[in-house]
């Protein structure tokens, strides 16, 4: 079966299962010839914190149970497939926002979505397929694959789905109402070549808004 009792009173969990982050319920069938048998156990565990709900159909191991750790941004991306972390997390990971971020954001061009589960809020913002593009790889604390925004791609991102859809902005709208803070890493050609694919003269018009803004943070 899928886990069994062990001397010391805990579970015994088959390695491909432990030595993961995470796992689906499509294994199951690989596991044990009584499915039905072991979704009931699964049930019975997860109300006793044995195991964690990530969202439908996906689990992940206590940390006592669990070999492999993973970061909220790794999880994230497996969550909903394909995305990348963005938004609030990305700017506060390159410290361009001064304040931590509850939930983990994210960019996919699949519809919008969110998860509640044990490790936290994962929201997720849709845009185009075409539009899906300019995330790097890097690897989390533990050596897991996150795939993030670039610097200017996660600027970008905000201005498009968080400030475009506000009617009106002041001209400190970044520094005063977002904080926006350490811009001069920005590439400023970057942005406004990433502006011009989005094609929305709203978009353009934060971004000029924006590259003001870093002007003034460099004077």
């Amino acid at each position: 079966m899928f886990l069994r009792r062990c001397s010391f009173g805990r579970f015994l969990i088959p390695f491909q299962v432990s030595a993961s982050p995470l796992f689906h319920a499509h294994i199951f069938p690989h596991l044990t010839s009584d499915v039905p048998t072991l979704r009931r156990q699964v049930t019975e565990w997860v109300a006793k914190g044995y195991i964690y709900p990530l969202k439908r159909g996906v689990y992940t191991l206590r940390d006592d149970d669990r070999k492999a750790n993973f970061s909220r941004y790794y999880l994230a991306n497996q969550l909903y497939i394909p995305s990348y972390i963005s938004l609030e997390s990305a700017l506060s990971y390159y410290g361009m926002i001064p304040e931590g971020v509850y939930a983990t954001t994210s960019v996919s061009s699949k519809k919008t979505q969110q998860f509640n589960n044990f490790f936290g809020q994962f929201t997720y913002q849709q845009v185009a397929s075409q539009l899906f593009a300019d995330f790097i790889m890097m690897r989390d604390e533990f050596n897991n694959v996150v795939y993030i925004a670039s610097r200017e791609r996660a600027v970008i991102d905000f201005l498009y789905l968080k400030v475009g859809w506000q009617l009106t902005y002041d001209d400190d709208i970044f520094t005063h109402s977002y904080r926006f803070q350490n811009l001069k890493t920005l590439d400023i050609e970057k942005l406004q070549v990433l502006s011009e694919k989005f094609k929305q003269k709203k978009t353009d018009k934060l971004v000029k808004l924006f590259i003001q803004t870093i002007g003034s943070e460099n004077d």
